[in-house]
């Protein structure tokens, strides 16, 4: 007999708090390797979500997307509030910076109007006592009838306290007091009075049961969507005749009630910072970070840093992890070597060698390059440098309708796509990140490079620099016009503003740093690389078999074989399609295979047209392309799909749907302007 299985307790924890509190530090190690990451149900912002096991318990963590409190109708307000009102939780931890006690009060005295199981965490505590600032925590506690736990986030000793105390606390938590109070509140205006009286004699919806009653009159009175939703038709009619009829007996136009509560919850505050907080001594000097954000954040000093950091990010993400890719790639070829070597020459041999593990051994080596890309961004978002990069590149990008937000991802785009795509994860607002991933495959990638250097060298040899750098400059001005045409179209409306809160210049514990890399390519590997290892075993079948059937691992470095191949004749079909432009079938072929990954393009040529030696593709190319056709090649390489991983990250951020836009807007948008180029270049030459 087995021992029967413990079915542990389930406790559902929310960790909720301004923006740059320092939740991601608590969440990741009370959650550790648990964690998932998934949008919310019925909207599109991410949260992320893990477990730790303790005492027959499993703690549920749940982390809410950063929001200053309730009164707007963002997208991580509405996730945070519907996910409080509709989930059984047993805690609520609400982390507040302790530097910055007078702002994050305000979410925590809403907070209270839950009427669930809370505590309060303050971080930075190390840093309020270096700045000689004192904070009667006591005090504090009895104020909001919880406990309050000062910690640094940097500090595993604090956050294994933390964490013991959460495990201890759960078997009797306590609900916080109800800082708003009704004989204040309704002095406030009349439609609060006539709401409250109203709402305070009808049967309230289940959901809606734990709130007070103060904290729902004013959601009702600011018509709040997620809650009025829970209201029955008749009743949400009665509360509109109330707010209808309490208008029409007003002389002069009232102040919004959304005002008047956020003035009303600042002079809540202001009593609380009265009688907890105090200054042991004034600085007037200024702190070594006040003057380094001089430097960072002026407008032209600001600038040339940036352009400074981000070079060396590319130098770090493609040049220092060029060795480790081509360390994976030799290991792989080994292996593929093996396997030809001491199994027989077979189908199965073939798609094991050339098929699966090629695959395989393709996302292998983009992993060194994404490790390096993400120490990068983890190391200047966690020390709140990039919020600065945002900030002062905001005014440049905003004329196109983006933020400064998107300026690194498209910038990554350089070095590569996949890169580009998934540092979009930091841009919050939607529309903006879809923008910006449906325009970095515009930003031409290194693998690109060795395309344009082969043409260019064939073609124009005395001024194949300035071609390359023409074609860089062109997929530069593509993506910004592409933006503007995004934001007149399919995503108009009104244009995210950026509003972020300056967090202070840290240096975050190297823990956090590789654990963040660690979710990073543990998200990439589990979700995009298994669609890549199968879009290359595809494109393998489709290259070493043929009408006449199969054709065998040598048809992907034999002239006479690949011509015979699946591939071929796609491209052989594809003639019609690509007339206009008089390109022969082995640069159609080439295009093709290079949807797996554009340095495949130039071998392909080579193999095609029976040259191993990349150096005698030069007269070749030359005789097959006019000067006219190489560049609307060069510009078709650029603007078509980057390749099968970017394809397969884009559905990893994106979806289905907005994928296949993405495809197709790439080839319909390369065709136009390769037709568009040999065109024009006809008619002038």
């Amino acid at each position: 007999m087995f021992p029967e299985k413990k079915t542990l307790e389930k406790i559902k924890i929310a960790l909720i708090g301004n923006p740059n509190v320092g939740k991601t530090a608590i969440f990741n190690y009370l959650t550790k390797s648990s964690q998932k990451v998934a949008n919310f149900p019925g909207i599109t912002v991410k949260g992320k979500s893990g477990f730790f096991t303790a005492k027959n318990k499993k703690f549920i963590v749940t982390d809410l997307p950063g929001t200053y409190g309730f009164g707007t109708d963002s997208p991580e307000e509405k996730v945070a509030k519907k996910f409080l009102l509709d989930e059984d939780l047993n805690l609520i931890i609400n982390v507040v910076d302790a530097t910055k006690l007078e702002r994050n009060l305000i979410l925590t005295l809403q907070l209270t109007g839950f009427k669930k199981p809370m505590i309060i965490v303050l971080t930075f505590a190390d840093k309020i006592e270096e700045e000689g600032i004192d904070i009667n925590y006591e005090e504090l506690s009895k104020i909001f009838g919880v406990p309050v736990i000062p910690i640094s986030a940097l500090h595993k000793h604090d956050l294994e306290h933390l964490k013991q105390f959460i495990i201890q606390y759960i078997q009797s938590p306590l609900i916080p007091e109800t800082i708003l109070k009704a004989d204040e509140i309704l002095d406030l205006s009349p439609k609060i009075k006539a709401l409250y009286l109203y709402l305070k004699n009808i049967s309230i919806p289940k959901k809606l049961k734990n709130l007070s009653l103060e904290w729902l009159t004013f959601l009702v009175a600011t018509n709040d969507e997620v809650v009025l939703e829970h209201f029955d038709r008749e009743t949400r009619e009665q509360i509109n005749s109330i707010l209808q009829e309490t208008d029409m007996h007003l002389e002069n136009e009232e102040v919004p009630v959304s005002l008047l509560f956020i003035n009303y919850l600042y002079e809540k505050v202001q009593e609380i910072i009265k009688k907890v907080y105090s200054n042991k001594e004034e600085v007037n000097t200024k702190t070594i970070m006040e003057l380094i954000d001089e430097v960072l954040l002026d407008p032209i000093v600001g600038l040339l840093v940036f352009s400074a950091v981000i070079w060396l990010t590319f130098k770090l993400t493609f040049d220092v992890s060029q060795p480790f890719s081509t360390l994976i790639e030799i290991m792989i070829n080994q292996v593929i070597a093996m396997i030809h070597h001491y199994l027989p020459q077979n189908v199965f041999t073939s798609f094991l060698s050339d098929g699966l593990i090629s695959g395989i051994g393709f996302i292998l080596t983009f992993l060194p390059q994404l490790a390096f890309l993400f120490f990068g961004i983890t190391l200047l978002e966690q020390t709140g440098y990039l919020t600065r990069v945002v900030f002062v590149t905001d005014r440049f990008l905003n004329k196109l309708g983006i933020t400064g937000k998107s300026l690194a991802p498209l910038l990554l785009g350089f070095g590569c796509n996949v890169s580009g795509v998934l540092a979009t994860k930091t841009i919050p607002d939607e529309k903006e990140r879809i923008i910006t991933i449906l325009v970095n495959p515009f930003m031409s990638c290194s693998a690109r490079l060795p395309v344009y250097v082969l043409i260019s060298s064939a073609l124009f040899p005395q001024i194949a620099s300035l071609v390359i750098t023409g074609i860089y400059l062109g997929g530069i001005m593509l993506a910004a016009f592409m933006i503007w045409v995004y934001r007149k179209t399919l995503f108009r409306g009104e244009q995210s503003s950026l509003l972020i809160e300056m967090p202070e210049l840290t240096l975050p514990p190297t823990s956090s740093i590789f654990y963040q890399i660690y979710l990073y390519l543990k998200d990439f590997t589990l979700h995009a690389g298994f669609g890549i290892t199968i879009g290359v075993v595809i494109i393998w079948v489709l290259s070493i078999t043929g009408p006449s059937g199969y054709l065998g691992p040598d048809a992907l470095n034999n002239q006479a074989l690949i011509q015979q191949s699946w591939v071929y004749k796609i491209g052989q079909l594809l003639e019609t399609i690509f007339k206009p432009m008089g390109w022969e079938t082995p640069l159609i072929v080439a295009l093709i295979l290079g949807f797996i990954a554009k340095e495949v393009v130039v071998g392909t040529l080579a193999v095609l047209y029976g040259h191993g030696n990349m150096a005698q593709l030069v007269p070749i190319l030359s005789s097959v392309m006019s000067p006219v056709q190489g560049i609307a090649y060069m510009v078709f390489v650029l603007t078509y799909t980057p390749c099968i991983a970017t394809v397969f990250a884009i559905k990893e951020e994106l979806g289905i749907k907005w994928t296949i836009f993405s495809i197709i807007n790439g080839l319909v948008t390369a065709w136009f302007l390769s037709f568009l180029i040999i065109t024009i270049g006809g008619l002038l030459l």
